[in-house]
Formats: structure tokens, C-alpha cells, sequence
């Protein structure tokens, strides 16, 4: 089975909804402009990590930490690659 195809299993036998349908036109998208006076509105558009400067060692940190602690291949191998992404934003 291909790696894909290991992380698919893994997420459908966890419950975890998943899809690979295309991303929608852009021109459908919804447009968010804080109110006055709230300029920092953080809007994520999924679970992963947002990072803020010069937090990246703690975030490669957390993914490392968290790939140690897991006995699955599949995903400790995204946990590293995660952490070597954060160290690449440095």
C-alpha cells in the first residue's frame, strides 16, 4: 500500500473525515474585516498550528515531541515533516 494510502486508513479506521475534492472558485469566497478596533482578528482556516515569530522552535519541538510518543508510522512520519517545516520558516 502507497503512503497515501496508509494515511487514508489510518485516518478512516480513527472516524477522521477526509476528502480530495477540488477547492471551490475563488470568487465564492466570503471576505472578513474585523470591527473597528479589533485590528488582530486571527481567522485559521484549519487545525494546524499558527505560528507567530520566533515560536517556530517551540512548534518543531511539539511535533517532535509528538512523533516520539507515537507508535504509528504514518504519522510520525507527517509529525517530522511537520517539524522540519517549522524549522524552515526560521
Amino acid at each position: 500500500m502507497s503512503a497515501h494510502g496508509e494515511f487514508i486508513a489510518y485516518l478512516e479506521k480513527r472516524g477522521i473525515e477526509h476528502s480530495g475534492a477540488a477547492l471551490r472558485p475563488s470568487t465564492t469566497a466570503t471576505t472578513l474585516r474585523p470591527p473597528p478596533g479589533l485590528d488582530d482578528l486571527l481567522v485559521t482556516d484549519g487545525p494546524d498550528v499558527e505560528l507567530k515569530e520566533g515560536r517556530t522552535d517551540e512548534a518543531a519541538a511539539a511535533y517532535r515531541r509528538a512523533a516520539e510518543l507515537t507508535a504509528n508510522d504514518v504519522e510520525r512520519a507527517f509529525l517530522l515533516n511537520r517539524a522540519e517545516d517549522s524549522n524552515r520558516l526560521r
